[in-house]
């Protein structure tokens, strides 16, 4: 006789739950061109530059590690610009 395995509904539950939360999360760096004032010349950021920061900020130290995504946080006062929008700066990139 052959035995099936059963698997519990929660499990399949949260598989499905991490995995659309995961999927819902895009990456879009060309809307960090928002912050390059701020970035560039230590102006306070925009409404919007704190809005896409945000809705970005799980890919800092993705985009911080890729020379074609390092350019949206090139200047001196990157590291302000995010700290101002109330984002923690990731410590381990």
């Amino acid at each position: 006789m052959a035995r099936t395995v059963t698997v519990p509904v929660w499990v399949l539950v949260v598989a499905v739950v991490v995995a659309g939360a995961m999927a819902a999360k895009p990456q879009h760096p060309e809307r960090l061109t928002s912050c390059q004032t701020a970035n560039k010349y230590g102006t306070a950021p925009s409404v919007l530059c704190c809005f896409n920061l945000w809705a970005q900020k799980h890919f800092l130290c993705m985009y911080l590690a890729n020379p074609r995504y390092r350019r949206y946080f090139a200047g001196s006062f990157a590291r302000n610009t995010v700290t101002s929008c109330g984002i923690p700066l990731p410590q381990f990139c």
